[in-house]
């Protein structure tokens, strides 16, 4: 699996490295943890932008699918 690169921060705009801290609202929407000041949704849940994506594979593609 890999990760979307194209996901950014909702706030910043900035693209996620895997190890980056990040929390997920309910509207399913990323956020830098310093950027989830401005968030305004509940959270659903927080982690590495990996971990997140290994919850959630809306974040991952299969890279046996991709052409």
């Amino acid at each position: 699996m890999t990760i979307y690169s194209s996901i950014r921060c909702s706030v910043c705009g900035e693209q996620f490295e895997t190890d980056d801290m990040v929390y997920l609202d309910s509207i399913y929407s990323l956020f830098h943890i310093g950027c989830a000041k401005t968030c305004v949704e509940p959270i659903l849940g927080t982690g590495t932008f990996e971990e997140i994506g290994e919850k959630h594979p809306y974040f991952y593609k299969d890279d046996m699918n991709v052409h």
